[in-house]
């Protein structure tokens, strides 16, 4: 009898499993907005719904963990272009003064924009840094951390 309840309970369990796998996920709208890069480009999150996923990384200069992840990046930052994912590295409250020459000594080859007055970080609640946002081509947050995500296991 106890087995029997075991084998029933472990089906139960199951099942739920089972169902729980169908359902969606809730799925948070990634807030838009409009940014510039170091070298005047804007650049507005909305054009890449239903385009292409986008990598978000927020970032400061003066901080240790930002920039042995933006070392990473700048290694990997070719392959995940090739992936078909934009890469936006997005400078907190800093000076661009300061970005431009921190890029530059560190000759970063992906863009660099800027969120001079961290409204961008406030719509994206960001409390530590980096923060690694992934958003899929519908235009939702799919993942977040504080190192570069698995991006081609999550956008599957």
């Amino acid at each position: 009898m106890k087995r029997n309840l075991i084998i029933f309970a472990g089906l139960i369990l199951a099942a739920f499993m089972f169902l729980g796998a169908g359902f969606a996920q809730d799925l948070k709208p990634a807030p838009d907005f409009t940014t510039e890069s170091l070298n005047k480009e804007k650049l507005t999150l909305s054009q890449f719904k239903n385009v292409k996923p986008v990598l978000i990384v927020f970032w400061t200069t003066w901080c240790p963990f930002c920039r042995a992840q933006l070392k990473v990046l700048n290694e990997k930052s070719a392959q995940i272009s090739s992936d078909g994912v934009e890469l936006m590295a997005i400078n907190i409250g800093e000076s661009q003064e300061r970005v431009q020459k921190f890029v530059a000594a560190n000759k970063y080859s992906f863009k660099v924009f800027m969120d001079k007055d961290s409204a961008i970080a406030e719509k994206y609640d960001v409390i530590g840094i980096p923060l690694y946002k992934l958003i899929d081509k519908a235009g939702n947050i799919i993942a977040e951390d504080n190192s570069l995500p698995d991006y081609k296991k999550l956008l599957k």
